[in-house]
Formats: C-alpha cells, sequence, structure tokens
C-alpha cells in the first residue's frame, strides 16, 4: 500500500503520468523484492527453508480439509447460479464439527495452523462467490473509488470521501488488479478472501503464545464462526485489512524473539498500515492504545524494570500514531470520519438519559428485538460467550490486582481488559458504529477469554459439586466448549435455518436463503438485509442509465442507490432514496425486485421499516416505461 502511494505521488514529477498501470507496478515491485532479498541473505546467509513433514501432509486429516475450500467453491457457485445451498449446508455442518473431532482423536499439533487456515478460507469464500455482483456491505462504495484509480491509472487524493482516504481501496485493489490481469470484481471476491484468511493464523499463533495449542484453537475458531468473519469482512474490504494488520500487531506484542529497532519499526509499520485501511478500526486502536499507555505508566510508575524498557506500547508509539491517524483523514479526505468520532463523543454526553433507548443504542435495540429463532438463539449464543468474557477478565483483573502471574502478556493483558470495557461501551446511544463488527474486531483481544472464562467456569462447578474428580471437568470442558461453538456456526451459517426451521425463519449469513428467499414473509428486516442484485435489476439499471434525462431525479429504495453504483454509477448519482414523507412530482421511479413481486418498500433502515409500494411510490398516476418481468421503471 505504501509502495503504491510513494509511487502514485513521485512518478508523476518525472512524466509518467500513470503510475498505478502495468508497466510502472511490475518494475517497482520487481526492485523492491529484489533490495530485500539482498539485505535478507546479507544479515542471515544461513537462512534455510524448511519442509513439512511428509507424515502431516498424507494424514487423514489434513489430505480431507484440503478439498474444503474447492467444496465451498463449488457450493457457492451452486448457489450463485443454479440456486441451490445443499453442498454450502453440507460444508458448514462438516466445519461446525472440525473443532470436536481433533479434540477426540490424536492429531498432530503442527497442522492446527493448517487446519485453522482452511476452515477460514472455506468459510470467507462461501459468501462473496455466492452472488454474482458486489451485494453486501460497503463493497459497492468501495469497488467505486477502486475503479476510478484503475480507470485513471493514479489516485486523486483530493476527491471528498472516507474511502478514498484508504490506501487499502484506491491502493491495494488496483494493484491486483493491474498486476493480476484480474477483474476488479474478483479481486473482491477472490483475492480479498485470501489475503484476510491469514489472519487467524496470526491470531493463533498469539494466543499460543501465552494459554496453550488447544485452548488457542478454540479461541481462533470462535473468531471464525461468528457470523461476522464470513459475511461481513468477506466483503468489507477495508475493515477485513485492517484486522488483519490488527492481528500482526497482537502477533507483535506477544512475541519475545523481537525487540528493539525492529520491533519498533514493525510496529509503525503495522500501525499506520491500520490507519490507511479502516477509520473505524484506527480510532478505535487510538482509545485502546492511549488508554493502555496511561494504565501501564500508572502500575509500573514507581518501579522500572528491564521489561518495561522493552514494551512495545510506550508514550512516544501512541502519539505518533494518534497524530498521524487524524493528521491523514484530516488531509486525505472530507474528514466525514472525523466528524463521525467527534459527534460520537458529543452525542454521548449530551444524550445520556436516553442510555437505553433502543432507539437511540443499537445494541439495547439488537438485544431488546424479538428475532427470528435462529439469530435470535445466535444472540443469546453471543450473550453466553459475552458471559464467559467477564468471567476471564474479571478473573485477569484480580490476579493483577493481586500481583499473581496471570499468564498473559502485561500489554496484551490490558489491551483485552480496555476492549472489554469498549464492548460495554457500545451501549452508548450512537448509530454511528457497527456493533458487530466491534465486537468481532475485539475479538483479536478477548477470543482467549472466552474459552478461558468457560474453563474457570467449569472449575466453579467442579469445586461446588465435590462429587466430580478433579480430572473429569479438565478432561472434558473443551469437547463441551467445542459443542458450544458447533451451535454458534450452526445457527449463524444458516444451517438449522434452511435444514430443520425453514419457514420464516432466517439466519445471520442471509444469503443462504438465497434459494427461498422471496417466499420468506414480509420481514421489514429481512428485505432490508438482502442485499444481493439479480441480473434483471443490473439490465434495466444500465438501461435506465442510457435513456434517462440526467437532470431529472431517480426515486428508488434505500441502499439500491450504493448497490447500483458500480453498475451504472451515473444513475446512482442523481438517485434519491425514498422515506416515510418523500413526496415524488417528478421523476423516475426505479422499482426493484421486492417492490414489484412482494409489494412492500424499505422507507427507514434504523430500525427498518416497509410500506406497501403504492403508498411510497404513486405508480398509480404515473407512466409505465420499462419492465421486464421483475422491475418496472415508471416516469411522473
Amino acid at each position: 500500500m505504501f509502495t503504491g502511494a510513494l509511487i502514485n505521488s513521485i512518478y508523476p514529477l518525472i512524466g509518467i503520468s500513470k503510475p498505478i498501470s502495468e508497466i510502472p507496478l511490475v518494475f517497482t515491485i520487481n526492485v523492491i523484492i529484489m533490495l530485500l532479498y539482498i539485505i535478507i541473505y546479507s544479515q542471515n546467509k544461513e537462512f534455510r527453508i524448511s519442509f513439512p513433514n511428509m507424515k502431516d501432509v498424507i494424514s487423514p486429516i489434513v489430505l480431507s480439509s484440503t478439498l474444503l475450500p474447492f467444496v465451498s467453491i463449488f457450493g457457492a457457485y451452486s448457489l450463485n447460479y443454479y440456486n441451490n445451498n445443499v453442498i454450502l449446508l453440507a460444508m458448514f455442518g462438516f466445519l461446525s464439527i472440525i473443532p470436536l473431532i481433533l479434540l477426540l482423536t490424536k492429531f498432530p499439533k503442527r497442522v492446527l495452523p493448517f487446519i485453522i487456515w482452511i476452515t477460514s478460507i472455506s468459510l470467507l469464500l462461501s459468501v462473496p462467490l455466492s452472488a454474482k455482483y458486489l451485494s453486501y456491505g460497503d463493497a459497492y462504495i468501495e469497488y467505486y473509488y477502486a475503479n476510478l484509480v484503475q480507470m485513471n491509472g493514479i489516485w486523486n487524493s483530493s476527491i471528498p470521501g472516507d474511502h478514498n482516504a484508504l490506501l487499502s481501496v484506491v491502493i491495494l485493489h488496483p494493484i491486483y488488479s493491474v498486476l493480476l490481469n484480474m477483474r476488479l470484481t474478483d479481486v473482491f471476491r477472490i483475492v480479498h478472501p485470501l489475503h484476510y484468511s491469514f489472519t487467524p493464523i496470526a491470531l493463533y499463533e498469539a494466543f499460543r503464545k501465552q494459554t496453550s495449542e488447544k485452548i488457542a484453537f478454540l479461541s481462533v475458531f470462535f473468531y471464525m464462526f461468528m457470523h461476522t468473519f464470513y459475511v461481513q469482512l468477506s466483503w468489507n474490504t477495508r475493515a477485513g485489512i485492517a484486522e488483519f494488520f490488527l492481528a500482526l500487531f497482537v502477533l507483535l506484542i506477544t512475541d519475545k524473539t523481537i525487540a528493539g529497532v525492529k520491533k519498533a519499526m514493525l510496529s509503525i509499520i503495522f500501525m499506520f498500515s491500520i490507519v490507511v485501511s479502516h477509520y473505524g478500526t484506527s480510532y478505535t486502536l487510538i482509545f485502546l492504545l492511549i488508554a493502555s499507555t496511561l494504565v501501564l505508566f500508572l502500575i509500573n510508575w514507581s518501579h522500572v524494570t528491564a521489561e518495561d524498557i522493552k514494551r512495545t506500547l510506550r508514550p512516544t508509539l501512541s502519539v505518533l500514531y494518534t497524530v498521524f491517524a487524524l493528521a491523514w483523514y484530516i488531509y486525505n479526505s472530507n474528514t466525514t470520519g472525523f466528524k463521525t468520532l467527534v459527534g460520537f463523543l458529543d452525542h454521548m454526553v449530551t444524550q445520556i438519559s436516553y442510555f437505553f433507548s433502543p432507539e437511540t443504542s443499537y445494541t439495547v435495540y439488537a438485544l431488546s428485538r424479538k428475532w427470528p429463532f435462529s439469530i435470535e438463539v445466535s444472540k443469546v449464543l453471543l450473550i453466553i460467550a459475552n458471559f464467559f468474557i467477564a468471567i476471564g477478565i474479571t478473573s485477569l483483573i484480580w490476579s493483577i490486582v493481586k500481583r499473581e502471574k496471570t499468564g498473559f502478556q502485561e500489554e496484551f493483558a490490558i489491551l483485552s481488559i480496555l476492549s472489554f470495557g469498549a464492548i460495554l461501551a457500545t451501549f452508548f446511544p450512537t448509530r454511528g458504529f457497527n456493533t458487530g463488527r466491534i465486537f468481532h474486531l475485539l475479538s483479536c483481544f478477548l477470543a482467549p477469554f472466552v474459552v478461558v472464562g468457560f474453563i474457570q467456569l467449569c472449575d466453579g462447578f467442579k469445586k461446588m459439586f465435590k462429587k466430580f474428580k478433579d480430572d473429569e471437568c479438565v478432561e472434558h470442558y473443551l469437547k463441551i466448549f467445542s459443542i458450544f461453538l458447533m451451535m454458534t456456526l450452526l445457527f449463524n451459517s444458516g444451517f438449522v435455518s434452511e435444514v430443520i426451521t425453514r419457514g420464516s425463519d432466517y439466519p445471520p449469513n442471509i444469503l443462504i436463503t438465497k434459494p427461498r428467499a422471496l417466499s420468506i414473509k414480509n420481514d421489514a428486516q429481512y428485505i432490508s438485509s438482502f442485499q444481493v442484485l439479480v441480473d434483471q435489476e443490473v439490465f434495466s439499471a444500465k438501461w435506465l442509465s442510457q435513456k434517462k434525462n440526467e437532470t431529472i431525479k431517480t426515486y428508488l429504495d434505500r441502499y439500491y442507490d450504493l448497490l447500483l453504483l458500480p453498475i451504472a454509477p451515473s444513475l446512482s448519482k442523481s438517485s434519491i432514496y425514498v422515506g416515510n414523507k418523500t413526496k415524488i412530482k417528478n421523476g423516475y421511479m426505479f422499482l426493484n425486485i421486492y417492490n414489484v413481486v412482494r409489494g412492500v418498500s424499505v422507507i427507514q433502515d434504523f430500525p427498518p421499516k416497509i410500506k406497501n409500494v403504492s403508498e411510497v411510490y404513486p405508480i398509480d398516476n404515473s407512466n409505465k416505461i420499462y419492465t421486464n418481468g421483475k422491475i418496472e421503471i415508471y416516469y411522473r
């Protein structure tokens, strides 16, 4: 990312007008790779590449698991083109029992990172490859800005917008597309999942250094089995890349073999990479860094040890990161992200009286709302997981107060405590921050405490019921926890809703319901969440963008102005999404598939609300100028 940004600034000065193009990129990256190779070889001439043990490679677990990514690809293809989700459901069912299988069998611990990666990439490919078009989260906005860079061959940093300030969007994606000779859409659907799939491996290594292989293994599976991992972040590339660098930062903190200048340089690289990848993650890290630096100073102010000198989290690093983050967004965008942060703090203070109002806190709204069965159970499982975390964090705090050894590295422990505090802060009255993403982001610190808290809960029951032998709970608690993980994936992925309950039930992984999408009752949350374009919508949008009068506005439902951004940017920019009191006097009316088939329109996103189409669009006294059976376009 930084290489691309550097040549984007320097090459135009020497006459290269399109630095983000094939020849400049190939030349620059090859030169940098050769220089790095020379540096590595000169400093470590005894460097050797180690190959895995063949016994591990040909083991049944490894050989069978290598098929899972292909099953995921074929299953996604089947869902995408044939509306058949059977293969994906079978894969989700098998993935859910992997932790239990590995705990019941004797397996080489050396293969655990490979099993984790196979599970990770299988989950991540299952969602983006199931849709023909970019259809979830902010992927369509990211595509728009990345496509501008690719078409122009240069990044224009003066274009306003938060997304245009993120190198993960405007530099990394175009570079992948150019060097791999791949469509930009496929970079989002294939390259990003491959990139992001290594995040759980980094977390596993960080957790393993502080706990054990099995606890770290189960912690990472909890991280992967949350729907945010494979549903939202498989599409939302900027947040996924930011989490990848955060995982590397966590690994660096816990690594005792790297110290001094190397650790400081790597810290700066990883932290600055987070800044240019995702503004929400960078602001969250600002809070964690400043608070953790202050806490560490208060804990150790009276006695400075050798360990304190080697510490990664220092005041200078926190100040440097904070200044860089704020300067980057203020200079490179219209600072709407900065305004969001300031507005959040102001809103928190002025509206504290509405602290537990479901209308102002999304967390409270999500907890108080009645959801379909699968989402309701997923919510309960997440609450239970937070209960386990609370037990683990409480025990950690108690051990720190008593100055007992915790097993966790000091900086990681403080960051984990503060992360749990940030989870509690999501009850604050704000809609600007996605609770699911924040929890998943902070799971980079909190995931081990789900398992540790469960262990301590078992120890508490063991002391209460003395009839249990000491080794009985210890022998079975991880297996019981693996059942908890199995339930988490089965309900989050849609296995239960599509195989058992069906009817009006739907899961957080809403794309898996595609075969019966139009038969599910008119649920406002489901309709507003099912952001999947079909061919008829794409063809009609392109037709309208070519035929319409550019001076006349187009009215459509919420999200569709963004969904159509990669397909018909001119139509998207001149569109207005309808609300509860929108009055349409003159303009085009684009009725999407659920407007026509279901006869409803989404008029509000938080909380979602729907109305009959005839109450929102004045179609009775308007002219129908286009229809293809699923989409209708009117003019008034």
